[in-house]
């Protein structure tokens, strides 16, 4: 049912022809906070049982992931990229700038999306509602749901999975291991995630009814990453 509703919306903000403010391809003032499932609410048996889960992942943690974690801290679309083994050494900007350009307008009308969600719902992070739990990367300064490292890692696996639709699975899956590395680190509940993958749903299907970002994505493709 939550998939049928998200595809709802995705079908609203698609037939959406006219976009208002400063953005690329994507207004994110057309995608509403409240287009998304709401966050849990503090102090309740929902969200404990999330604590728990964190407080278990933490026991648990190794140095690799606290490295991969914070490597990602500052996230940039190169993470990404990194699901390509013959793609992510590559001077990407400099062989690759129609991409490189596309990603980059992508990335920034992401952020303004999820940003805005992130002041509408004003949630506190893990760490700072309970003190078993510790942030093992520097601490963010924004509100925790939804993630936006999982929002603008999933809408750039989409993204990249449009130029090279055979790595489409391994992107996915980069961006699936750098949301649950948020959770991982402290920074975020398991719901967090959810809602990040929810605007990068709804994002994804309102980028394709860009013309704009059709044009750029046609002239990436044309570079022949591989």
């Amino acid at each position: 049912m939550r998939l049928f509703i998200l595809s709802l919306f995705c079908v609203f903000i698609s037939a959406q022809n006219v976009f208002a403010g400063n953005f690329n391809y994507v207004d994110a003032a057309t995608i509403s906070p409240e287009f998304l499932t709401p966050p849990l609410k503090p102090n309740t048996p929902e969200l404990q049982a999330e604590a728990e889960e964190i407080i278990k992942l933490q026991a648990n943690v190794t140095e690799a992931q606290i490295k991969e974690a914070n490597v990602e801290a500052h996230l940039s679309p190169t993470h990404v990229f990194s699901a390509i083994n013959s793609v992510a050494d590559q001077d990407i900007a400099s062989k690759f700038p129609n991409t490189h350009k596309l990603i980059e307008k992508v990335y920034s009308d992401c952020r303004d999306t999820y940003n805005l969600s992130k002041e509408y719902w004003k949630t506190e992070r893990p760490y700072q509602v309970n003190d078993k739990i510790k942030a093992l990367v520097e601490k963010p300064i924004s509100k925790a749901y939804p993630s936006g490292h999982t929002a603008c890692s999933r809408v750039l696996a989409e993204v990249l999975g449009q130029i090279l639709p055979a790595k489409r699975a391994e992107l996915r899956e980069r961006a699936a291991e750098i949301a649950n590395n948020r959770i991982i680190s402290g920074v975020h509940w398991p719901h967090d995630i959810e809602g990040g993958v929810e605007t990068a749903l709804l994002f994804f299907g309102a980028l394709q009814q860009s013309s704009a970002y059709q044009a750029d994505l046609k002239a990436a493709i044309t570079e022949n990453i591989n």
